[in-house]
């Protein structure tokens, strides 16, 4: 299974929610004025795409211990060092 299709030029290239919803422009769409982007858990992509209730998991992961409440620290939230938003070196 493959979120880039079959065939084409990224069908062999691993894909997660966060370069799907970058390569839709999704992503550009979600932050404050004047400032970059903001990863938005893994909502938009991975949940809403197939889930009635978009944040179970969320909460899932809150009653596990797993996830604190507490924005920026945890693993899809910007808190882990591979999962956010960087410039890219043309500026972008």
């Amino acid at each position: 299974m493959t979120g880039w299709g079959q065939v084409g030029p990224l069908a062999g290239i691993a894909g997660h929610d966060i370069d799907y919803i970058t390569r839709s422009g999704a992503l550009h769409a979600i932050g404050r004025a004047g400032g970059p982007p903001q990863v938005p858990l893994n909502v938009i992509s991975d949940f809403a795409g197939g889930g009635s209730s978009l944040l179970a998991t969320q909460h899932t992961l809150y009653a596990e211990g797993t996830c604190r409440d507490e924005r920026g620290v945890n693993l899809l939230d910007s808190g882990a060092p591979y999962y956010d938003v960087y410039e890219t070196a043309d500026g972008k």
